[in-house]
């Protein structure tokens, strides 16, 4: 797990953004891109974040059922039990920030379920 406060550059702190956030964004992408996954997610609306100096709009995204159970390769899957993600872009930058994930279920492979719970809220940032 990724924790501690980190002064990057735009780019760096874009390629750290999608390492560490965006199996979370891009799972959402991936499933709506699937004709059997495009009605579990939905956006519910936006809203207006203020995090340090900087305010912008966010696209709100959510879960249209919980649990909902995705069966993967292998014989693998993941149940979410939660599911939310907010994202947008900061004024003076190009990058999509999610300034928040919130997921969470159980994944089972091998015949082992395993719980998961996962929460990001940025919470300072500066474009450059």
């Amino acid at each position: 797990m990724y924790n501690g406060n980190v002064n990057d550059t735009e780019a760096q702190a874009s390629s750290d953004v999608r390492n560490y956030f965006g199996e979370f964004v891009s799972i959402q992408g991936f499933l709506q891109g699937q004709s059997q996954y495009s009605n579990l997610f939905r956006s519910n609306g936006t809203s207006t974040v203020t995090i340090g100096t900087q305010s912008f709009s966010v696209t709100n995204y959510v879960t249209n059922t919980l649990p909902k159970t995705i069966q993967l390769c292998n014989g693998e899957s993941d149940t979410l039990t939660a599911y939310s993600l907010s994202e947008g872009t900061p004024s003076g930058s190009t990058f999509e920030l999610p300034v928040y994930v919130n997921i969470g279920g159980t994944a089972t492979a091998n015949g082992t379920t395993t719980p998961f719970y996962f929460t990001v809220n940025i919470t300072a940032f500066t474009v450059s």
